[in-house]
């Protein structure tokens, strides 16, 4: 009888010792599918985070781009008020330029000398061209005043 137990318990510590190289193959092919499960997370991990790093970095980029547009334009309400002055001055000088051709037609149409009407052509002209340099003033003070933004 002790034979049959010896035997036995052979056989058992035979599948027993089986069982356990089984159970450790299991183990140590859990255990490298774990790590590189981790890895391969860690590896994605460092995939999306360089992604969103790269993300940000243009937006700053795009952020820059408009905050520097945004300094370039004007706001409408100078541009508006700049604008306004400007067609008030450009109608006073209109005005004032056909009250001078008004009356400085008559007068021309009056005179019969050739010398006063030369003379009158003149003073046409540097009136137009001091005209035109009050009016080019005032529109490059407009100018001036919307680029600095006030």
């Amino acid at each position: 009888m002790s034979r049959i137990v010896e035997e036995r318990i052979a056989r058992l510590e035979a599948l027993t010792s089986a069982h356990v190289t089984q159970v450790d193959l299991r183990v140590d092919g859990i255990d490298r599918e774990i790590v590189l499960r981790a890895q391969a997370q860690d590896s994605a991990l460092a995939l999306a985070r360089s992604q969103l790093e790269s993300r940000l970095e243009a937006m700053n980029m795009l952020r820059e781009q408009v905050r520097d547009m945004g300094a370039k334009f004007v706001a409408r309400d100078v541009y508006e008020a700049g604008h306004e002055a400007l067609r008030s001055e450009i109608k006073n000088v209109a005005k004032i330029a056909e009250e001078y051709q008004l009356r400085t037609g008559l007068q021309t149409e009056t005179m019969m000398s050739g010398r006063f009407a030369a003379d009158m052509h003149r003073r046409d002209i540097a009136l137009i061209l001091t005209g035109a340099g009050v009016l080019l003033a005032i529109i490059l003070g407009v100018v001036d005043m919307i680029s600095k933004g006030l």
